[in-house]
């Protein structure tokens, strides 16, 4: 593979070697200079292929890592960048393997059996993956991970079709004030500022279910201490229609006891 530096004079062609593997797949990193390639040899193309991660350095291209005889054949990066998503779909049968690229760690392996695509949000965040009815008669509908790989929703629905991520809404700061809060230490001020005003809000909307939920404890109470007055002042009324329900002198226990043959058996001894 080369690789053309098209922002330096006279365009540097730099080559990536990968002995007599086959590319089958290839992606950059939306935001950075990392790029993932899935290769194997011409006998381990079709099972369990290589993929490998490297860095586009300012003189120099640089293996970071080889993740070998992975379940892969396409290559999601997060549009966030960061996290890169191996997916192994159509003859691999929907393996999911979540990558965190800056620690060079598998952080999850999962499996949307039948998956035929795979859709990130554009904060990167969450990912879903689904099966289209225009690929796959059967087993429609989709998930959705978070980026580190736990499945957080799942939907089975046929027919099913296309998953879409709602797009990311525009910022509404002017930009005097993006700049101004992307000076050094104005994001940490204003974000402990925001903070601390979403914590008053939450401790204020706890306190109102609080106030609410010891109403109503007082009204039971209250409700339950009416109802032992009335039963009080009705005792002598209930007692002359035979109604006894008040001390445990006024009951008496009665058991019964009772026996059931099961089975019978005669032995028939010779003597």
């Amino acid at each position: 593979m080369n690789f053309f530096r098209v922002y330096e004079k006279s365009i540097p062609i730099e080559a990536v070697e990968l002995s007599k593997d086959n590319v089958i797949a290839f992606s950059f990193e939306p935001k950075g200079t990392r790029f993932a390639i899935i290769h194997a040899d011409a006998t381990q193309a079709a099972a369990r292929p290589n993929v490998s991660i490297y860095n586009i350095e300012p003189t120099k291209i640089v293996l970071l890592k080889t993740f070998d005889q992975r379940f892969a054949n396409h290559l999601y990066w997060s549009p966030a960048g960061r996290y890169l998503l191996l997916a192994g779909l159509k003859t691999m049968n929907g393996q999911l393997e979540f990558i965190d690229v800056d620690t060079m760690e598998s952080i999850a392996k999962e499996a949307h059996q039948l998956c035929n695509d795979v859709c990130w949000d554009a904060t990167g965040r969450f990912v879903a993956t689904y099966v289209s009815n225009w690929k796959n008669k059967s087993e429609n509908g989709f998930a959705v991970w978070t980026c580190r790989g736990k499945k957080v929703f799942n939907l089975n629905k046929d027919p099913f079709f296309q998953f879409l991520w709602r797009p990311k809404l525009p910022v509404i700061l002017p930009k005097a004030e993006l700049d101004n809060l992307s000076q050094p230490g104005n994001f940490k001020k204003y974000s402990k500022k925001y903070k601390t005003m979403e914590r008053a809000e939450l401790d204020a909307v706890n306190t109102k279910r609080k106030q609410e939920q010891d109403k109503l404890k007082s009204d039971y109470r209250a409700l339950l201490l009416l109802r032992l007055k009335e039963q009080e002042s009705d005792v002598n009324w209930r007692k002359s229609l035979g109604i006894h329900d008040d001390t445990e002198s006024d009951f008496y226990v009665v058991e019964e006891c009772v026996e059931e043959i099961l089975e019978e058996k005669i032995d028939l001894v010779e003597t």
